[in-house]
């Protein structure tokens, strides 16, 4: 009935979809993760360009892959007119194919139902007297079949329709109703609104079933990080990386290679889908994929049949059967510490870039969880490891660096050190707070993987429209800390981190966003980081911009005390800048712009879309 209605009247329909798609996009639980891939694709390109990974997938290592949403917008916009006068359909045609629709013409029922079963259109138009079956049963058998259901169904008829007619039009399925003869510009106007609808449905289920395989790969990353934190032995971290990264990516064949003592040879730690007595348990460093990828810490990806110098040799096809496959090295502070092999993956299914990003994730998590627990580092230190790992899927999908946690991070504990020595926060500045602070900030902008890359990625001045979706990653980020309280309920400072993800786009005088809170009823944790996060975002080089100097973005914070941020805060900034400059030059991004490629970049008026560089406009997204 809601179809109906849209169709009812075409400028109804056009203000009712796009209602209906922001109700989704604001829906509790969903995340916007329509080309969520993009930046992913960027990790896995920066990773292949260090590399010399063989993929054959149709795309290269990294190549940004398109969206659901692009898929369906580059197929044809295909109508199917279904009228057994000839006349009828070359008006239809007449006035459609301008329009830019691709029209299939039947003289029949049956020629309709076999042409739209054969390729699904976007729009169907019956004429009320056909025969052989007549419209009404037609509408009912195109209704019926999943391939077509959701296709909108217009019914052509030359006369007044009187009520039964219509209740009985509506109850096989039609969907909107038109009269001959065809007032042109309207009945154009009616079936473009009429498609629009239908891509926007395709659209909004390819984004929903991406969303839920999103959701998977998440939920066993985020269950993946809980069990780590109360496993304190090596063994039980390799096997449940096995079973993860099996569970993770559907390969029948998972193995972890590690170093032995010597670090001559890689030694198969553990695995999944062996038979241990045809594998190897000692490859030699200097040989084989593995010792390349263990040696140089750049991964091997390999996504079709055909010949590899990489593959080779009998230790090579001990571990890799078929592709495609992953051969990952799993490092600890720019340290190897393993290999983790995946291959005879169900269908022979190429690895996305999405995919390997989450396989990165894994690699990155064992390889901390391995390291702490070799260093005898204490179990809280190897979940705050992998919490911080977390946060960088975030920063991974932006134009920010890895780097920027950390800088942020630094920046906020400074901030807070000064801020304990004074009266007013003495007590409210603890050592559980200052211990606290630096495991929350990580996850500030953890809600920026629900946001598409089209808005978050945009080179542009943001539409209103898009910077409200832009503000979901907020409610996301919430959303998304609050799961893994609940996992991980001995994880005290995951309040703080929702309080940080919650509240740190505040103003101080309250025009800052989601809830528009000012003072001291923004928490200090999230009115620490803000600041950090600005000065973090000011000084650091973007595609769009150079950096400011210290001095400058220095000045900027002041002119923004009181407003945007707490003075008291920009006062202990005040008297740390220096430390903040020494660490802003030691925690520089290794591969930022130099000043001749500075010079030569574009400068717009809006300046960027970077939602942390308010201090442009004092306007954060």
């Amino acid at each position: 009935m809601a179809l109906v209605l849209l169709l009812a009247s075409p400028s109804l329909a056009t203000a009712a979809f796009c209602v209906a798609a922001i109700m989704l996009v604001i829906a509790p639980g969903v995340f916007i993760t329509h080309g969520i891939n993009a930046r992913a694709s960027r990790r896995v390109r920066d990773l292949a360009a260090q590399s010399h990974s063989t993929v054959r997938s149709g795309h290269e290592a990294g190549g940004a892959e398109a969206g659901p949403a692009s898929a369906i917008v580059s197929t044809p916009t295909r109508v199917i007119v279904c009228d057994s006068d000839p006349r009828g359909r070359r008006d239809c045609r007449r006035v459609l194919e301008p329009g830019g629709f691709e029209i299939l013409e039947a003289p029949d029922g049956q020629g309709a139902l076999s042409k739209a079963r054969a390729a699904p259109p976007d729009v169907i138009i019956l004429d009320s007297e056909l025969a052989k079956p007549d419209a009404l049963e037609c509408a009912r058998r195109l209704k019926g079949d999943s391939a077509t259901c959701r296709v909108p169904l217009i019914l052509l008829s030359n006369g007044v329709r009187g009520d039964d007619e219509i209740e009985a039009a509506l109850a096989a399925g039609v969907d909107g109703f038109a009269t001959t003869p065809i007032r042109e510009l309207e009945f154009l106007h009616y079936v473009k609104t009429m498609q629009l609808q239908h891509r926007g449905m395709l659209e909004l289920q390819e984004i929903n079933k991406l969303h839920a395989e999103h959701q998977r790969a998440m939920q066993l990353v985020f269950d993946y990080s809980r069990s780590l934190g109360s496993v304190l032995t090596l063994g039980a971290v390799l096997a449940k990386t096995v079973s993860v990264a099996a569970a993770l990516t559907r390969c029948r064949r998972v193995s972890i290679l590690l170093p032995d003592d010597r670090k001559e040879n890689l030694v198969v730690a553990s695995s999944f889908g062996f038979d241990e007595s045809t594998v190897p348990m000692r490859i030699p460093m200097c040989s084989a994929m593995a010792g390349k990828v263990y040696q140089s810490l750049k991964p091997i990806i390999i996504n079709s049949r055909g010949p590899s110098d990489d593959v080779q040799g009998e230790f090579d096809s001990a571990f890799f059967t078929n592709t495609p496959l992953v051969c990952a090295p799993m490092r600890a502070a720019a340290k190897s510490i393993g290999i983790l092999n995946l291959t005879e993956r169900e269908g022979d299914q190429p690895f996305a870039s999405h995919e390997l990003e989450h396989i990165y994730q894994i690699c990155n998590m064992a390889a901390n969880a391995i390291a702490n627990i070799r260093s005898c580092k204490a179990r809280d230190g190897a979940r705050d490891s992998i919490v911080e790992v977390l946060g960088l899927l975030a920063e991974y999908r932006d134009d920010n660096t890895g780097r920027h946690i950390d800088r942020v991070t630094q920046y906020s504990v400074l901030l807070a050190e000064e801020l304990q020595k004074s009266d007013a926060y003495r007590n409210q500045i603890d050592e559980r707070f200052l211990r606290n602070l630096p495991r929350s900030v990580p996850l500030h902008d953890i809600g920026k993987v629900g946001i598409p890359d089209r808005i978050l990625l945009q080179p542009r001045k943001l539409t209103k429209d898009e910077m409200d979706i832009m503000k979901l990653h907020v409610d996301i980020g919430v959303s998304t800390i609050r799961s893994l309280r609940d996992r991980v309920p001995g994880a005290e400072y995951l309040k703080m981190a929702e309080e940080i993800a919650a509240s740190h786009h505040e103003w101080f005088n309250g025009n800052g966003y989601p809830k528009g809170l000012r003072d001291k009823a923004i928490p200090l944790a999230a009115r620490i980081v803000a600041l950090a996060d600005v000065y973090d975002a000011l000084t650091t080089a973007r595609p769009y911009k150079p950096a400011f100097s210290h001095a400058e973005a220095f000045a900027m914070l002041l002119d923004a005390s009181g407003t945007q941020f707490d003075p008291s805060i920009v006062g202990a900034l005040r008297k740390r800048q220096h430390q903040f400059k020494v660490l802003a030059e030691e925690l520089a991004d290794p591969h930022s712009a130099g000043p001749d490629e500075i010079a030569k970049m574009p400068r717009r008026e809006d300046e960027a879309n970077d939602e942390n560089a308010s201090c442009y406009s004092l306007a954060p997204m």
